[in-house]
């Protein structure tokens, strides 16, 4: 290690200086051939236990499906936030809600994006109006949250005229009708129902 002072102009008791020190590092190192040894051999591996035997669920089986098991997680996730909240649920019988939230809701949100990513891959096409901010921004994959917000601006109206109640809805977008037409959902169903005798 060496340092130094100086600075500019013709030296004094006065004059600003700056100082400095310079460092020399001298680094010796040799290799564990063991370590190295014992890393490489444990480099790579991961441990699978199941209780599936082998001639049911092969190793390359239960990768597979443990490389997927974010998809049911992402499942539940869903069912507890975001537009399809299944919470809260009024029920004390685990079993009860169980079937609830597993035998409808999931299994709709699931079907919902299978079926409409299936229909886009057939049609070689993709969905734009989902993003909020950015309508020009298209999706080969739409989640079933964003379809269902594609919905939320529907309005059905009712009033009374004469002796009858008169309904009227909101039109279907062309974004609506291409979900519903993805879904393979007739847009009939958003119809507004016949005028019908009041009282």
């Amino acid at each position: 290690m060496s340092s130094a002072k100086w600075g500019r102009g013709r030296p004094g008791p006065n004059r600003p200086q700056r100082k400095v020190t310079l460092t020399h590092l001298r680094l010796n190192f040799h290799r564990c051939a063991e370590a190295i040894a014992r890393a490489k051999q444990l480099a790579g591996w991961r441990i699978y236990v199941t209780n599936a035997p082998a001639t049911r669920l092969s190793l390359r089986e239960a990768v597979s499906h443990y490389r997927g098991q974010w998809q049911p997680e992402r499942g539940f996730h869903r069912l507890k936030s975001g537009v399809v909240s299944a919470l809260p649920i009024h029920l004390n019988d685990e079993t009860r809600i169980r079937g609830l939230m597993l035998g409808l809701a999931l299994r709709l949100l699931t079907l919902v994006e299978f079926v409409v990513r299936q229909s886009l891959v057939k049609e070689q096409t993709e969905v734009a109006g989902l993003y909020d901010g950015n309508p020009k921004r298209k999706t080969k994959q739409p989640t079933t949250e964003r379809m269902l917000k594609a919905f939320a601006n529907l309005t059905l109206y009712c009033w009374q005229e004469e002796e009858q109640e008169v309904y009227s809805l909101t039109p279907l977008s062309a974004l609506q009708k291409q979900l519903l037409n993805l879904m393979h959902v007739p847009e009939s169903i958003y119809r507004a129902p016949a005028p019908k005798a009041s009282g």
